[in-house]
């Protein structure tokens, strides 16, 4: 992995989990595996924002991308968060010396579900 340098990169999905809640029988379940979403962030240090915008939202229709707002930032990461109107919970952090990013996501709107991504960025 290489050092990310810059404030737009571009990312890709290695590897994924996600724990949901079978709305049948109210058991958990788990499912993993590699990732194959594209993502692109555009960090804007003054604003405090992290604009974060998936390919599988520009197939639907997607121009910009949601807002996240840092929380923590310094030459080696870049911490930020996001709250949809579902209420559902996003955070990513982006290990800029490291060249990778982290990225969850947790909600209870429909199915309750968690996720979390593994990033290789540039």
């Amino acid at each position: 992995m290489r050092a990310l340098v810059g404030d737009q990169l571009g990312c890709k999905t290695q590897a994924s989990a996600t724990l949901f809640m079978n709305p049948f029988d109210n058991a958990i379940e788990a499912e993993s595996g590699s990732g194959s979403d594209s993502i692109a962030l555009k960090i804007d240090s003054q604003a405090k924002q992290l604009s974060f915008l998936t390919a599988a939202a520009v197939r639907f229709g997607a121009t910009e991308g949601d807002q996240f707002t840092i929380v923590h930032e310094d030459s080696r990461r870049v911490s930020a968060i996001h709250v949809n109107e579902m209420g559902s919970i996003s955070s990513i952090i982006v290990v800029r010396d490291k060249g990778f990013a982290i990225w969850t996501r947790v909600a209870d709107a429909l199915l309750s579900n968690a996720q979390a991504y593994v990033l290789q960025c540039s």
